[in-house]
């Protein structure tokens, strides 16, 4: 049973990981293929054992990567709590991991309860990055295209 709830997650990938022969998330420079400043274009909740859309639409939401440094904001509505988050990061092979570190008061008080580590399936495709992950029987999916 736990087989269906992987192969979902596989399913929502709409941005497959780049492979070619003798290749990794290293570019040239150096520096890994999330290096940089992305902004969110979609984000999908779904519940991982039937498959149904819960929420889908997006936010203002952007992630800068920079030296294994990861900060995020998203513009939260005006009489709403601010978000924002300050972490490490690394990729192992297609696994993204974010260790939070400090945050905004919500943030803080969220980590508090769920923890400061994440675990993202990772995936690239033309500019353009994908993070999933499952918790429970919820999957969350979001999409970030490079800003330039």
């Amino acid at each position: 049973m736990k087989k269906i709830p992987l192969l979902l997650l596989v399913a929502l990938f709409g941005c497959q990981p780049q492979t070619t022969e003798n290749t990794s998330p290293m570019e040239d420079s150096g520096h890994d293929a999330l290096t940089g400043a992305w902004k969110m274009t979609s984000l999908v909740v779904m519940h991982s054992e039937t498959g149904d859309t819960l929420w889908a639409g997006t936010r203002k939401q952007y992630k800068l990567y920079v030296d294994g440094n990861v900060m995020w904001a998203y513009e939260a509505e005006p009489d709403s709590t601010e978000w924002f988050g300050y972490g490490t990061y690394t990729i192992d092979g297609d696994t993204l991991r974010e260790t939070m570190l400090t945050g905004s008061q919500a943030f803080r008080k969220e980590m508090e309860s769920m923890g400061n580590r994440f675990s993202h399936a990772l995936g690239f495709s033309d500019g353009m990055y994908t993070q999933a992950e499952q918790a429970d029987t919820i999957i969350r999916r979001e999409v970030y295209e490079r800003v330039e």
